[in-house]
């Protein structure tokens, strides 16, 4: 039994961009456990390679990437068909306010800081793929 986990009748698909081990098997535990489908990739270029392919639902990514910027990359995705709606969070452990305002402004759907809450991680993620469809239907 998952406890309070909410499973959605829809499973959807979160592509996380993280170069932390650690970090980035806990946000897929945790995304998993809440019944998402989840993808990994380590490194921008790893980002980069899978926009060839149909897009996820969301994407959750680390703006501090060893090899490219998440604001690089969010430039990058938005160019490419399919991808333009995407929500994506950027997650970041240097978070002051006026980063979060600027991340927000550069079209990243929220801004989650390190540590991140697990307790609410799956709900942020599930409400903004549900208003980015709501968006897309409507």
């Amino acid at each position: 039994m998952r406890g309070s986990r909410s499973v959605p009748a829809v499973t959807w698909r979160v592509l996380v961009v993280e170069d932390h081990p650690l970090n980035l098997e806990l946000v897929q535990d945790v995304l998993e456990l809440d019944g998402f489908e989840v993808e990994a990739a380590m490194t921008g270029a790893a980002m980069r390679a899978r926009l060839g392919h149909p897009p996820p639902d969301a994407v959750l990514m680390d703006i501090l990437l060893p090899d490219a910027r998440g604001e690089d990359l969010l430039v990058m995705l938005r160019a490419q068909q399919g991808w333009e709606a995407v929500p994506v969070l950027a997650v970041t452990a240097h978070a002051l306010w006026d980063d979060l305002s600027r991340l927000q402004t550069l079209g990243f759907a929220e801004v989650i800081s390190k540590p991140i809450d697990t307790r609410a991680l799956g709900a942020i993620v599930r409400r903004l793929i549900q208003s980015s469809l709501e968006s897309s239907s409507g």
